[in-house]
């Protein structure tokens, strides 16, 4: 789960969220905008702010290791799953696991875009 996912469960600004971290709002405004990578934080600002949205480091850090294969194996994953599953099964699959809106904002747009092609 993002950053901007968790302050949107928890319905907190970024502003809230560099006040409860104890961290500049500048900060915590270029990590949530991708101005700044996560990843290539400081231990400290990872803590301060997975204490302020009370998760784990880890399962903060978990959306910046995420590996993307190659379009073509992600075409062909998802030609096998229709296959497996079925027409109407592979649509309703789909659906329900929210996996466009997930590619989507991660900015996969090719993910997504297929994924919502297969659905058309």
């Amino acid at each position: 789960m993002t950053i901007q996912e968790k302050l949107k469960d928890k319905k907190m600004s970024i502003y809230r969220l560099a006040k409860a971290s104890e961290l500049p709002y500048a900060t915590v405004n270029d990590i949530c905008s991708g101005k700044a990578q996560l990843e290539k934080c400081s231990a400290e600002t990872i803590y301060k702010i997975a204490r302020a949205l009370n998760v784990s480091m880890e399962e903060l850090l978990a959306p910046c290791f995420l590996k993307r294969s190659s379009f073509e194996n992600f075409k062909s994953t998802v030609c096998h799953r229709v296959k497996e599953l079925g027409d109407i099964d592979f649509l309703i699959e789909t659906l329900e696991s929210h996996d466009i809106r997930t590619y989507y904002e991660r900015k996969w747009y090719p993910e997504s875009l297929y994924l919502l092609a297969m659905l058309d």
